[in-house]
């Protein structure tokens, strides 16, 4: 996903609404984290070795588990 993606889609959003980072597991809990920064730092590929920069959201610790609308019922 590029900046200008994210963007886009967070302006669907009500600007005060808490963001986090959500991990999915195939199994287990989808543990959620508090975000600690967002940072540009270099990314190495596990698919071409190859490493570029990117801009880096990163997780602080796990605060919570996410759960769908559909899990719910």
């Amino acid at each position: 996903m590029k900046v200008k993606e994210l963007i886009e889609q967070l302006k669907l959003f009500d600007e005060e609404q808490e963001v986090c980072i959500a991990e999915i597991q195939n199994y287990g809990s989808n543990f959620t984290y508090k975000i600690s920064s967002v940072e540009e730092q270099n990314k190495n590929s596990w698919y071409n070795g190859k490493s570029y920069k990117a801009v880096m959201i990163i997780g602080e610790i796990q605060d919570g588990t996410m759960s769908r609308e559909e899990d719910e019922e």
